[in-house]
């Protein structure tokens, strides 16, 4: 059980960093980045209680609270739910605040962050709703050309239907099904649809929307949140 939450610490560690520079969309110069350190606890761990749970997803990215995942051709087809206040396997931020200094050590143990995806090519076919107060971060993302993340997203069971997003290391752009897809399909740098999301600006857009980027830098991941955050 310990090596399992040590590697878990390492994964949701290795998300978690940020730039100390903004960048203009899609912008390729160097940004200088605070230590993964840094960021993880002063900034991310921030947001959360103590007894505050975190759930690592299968697509790798990172889900606090309580997220429903439906088909985009047929929303009433539940594909799965998640909660990270009742699930088994969440780790709470309590015992990453504990264990975080280990990963400083795990290279010594063979431990190894871990890889970069290779982010999907194709907008995707699933929407992730989002309870009020729940929030989601990817995985990180590399590659050429437009790559897309694994959902679409909506709010639900909110006051509002706008959902707070943000990216980091790299820029990006947020966009409705018929954004992404025009974009997409003319696969050019200079043409796309959407609203860009500059490095670390927090932006608040309504409408059911995915997040992508063309030919993200190493490591960029954004956040989604239904929740008014910091992130």
């Amino acid at each position: 059980m310990k090596k399992i939450i040590l590697i878990a610490v390492i994964f949701i560690g290795g998300i978690f960093y940020s730039t100390t520079a903004k960048a203009s969309v899609f912008g390729r110069e160097e940004i200088p980045a605070d230590t993964q350190e840094t960021y993880f606890q002063e900034n991310f761990l921030s947001e959360f209680s103590d007894s505050d749970k975190l759930t690592v997803l299968p697509d790798g990215g990172v889900l606090h609270g309580r997220a429903t995942v439906s088909s985009v051709d047929d929303p009433s087809i539940i594909i799965s739910t998640y909660d990270s206040a009742t699930d088994s396997q969440a780790i709470s931020v309590g015992e990453l605040k504990k264990l975080y200094k280990a990963e400083k050590e795990l290279s010594d143990l063979g431990y190894v962050y871990l890889s970069t995806d290779d982010k999907s090519t194709s907008v995707p076919t699933k929407i992730m709703s989002l309870d009020y107060g729940a929030s989601y971060s990817s995985n990180k993302f590399t590659g050429s050309g437009w790559r897309f993340g694994g959902f679409l997203f909506k709010a639900i069971n909110s006051p509002f239907p706008n959902l707070i997003w943000s990216s980091h290391v790299d820029s990006g752009l947020v966009g409705t099904k018929s954004q992404a897809n025009y974009t997409h399909d003319n696969g050019s740098q200079s043409v796309y649809q959407g609203v860009f999301v500059n490095v670390d600006q927090r932006l608040s857009v309504s409408n059911t929307r995915v997040y992508y980027s063309y030919s993200p830098k190493d490591g960029t991941y954004y956040f989604v949140g239904n929740v008014d955050s910091k992130l």
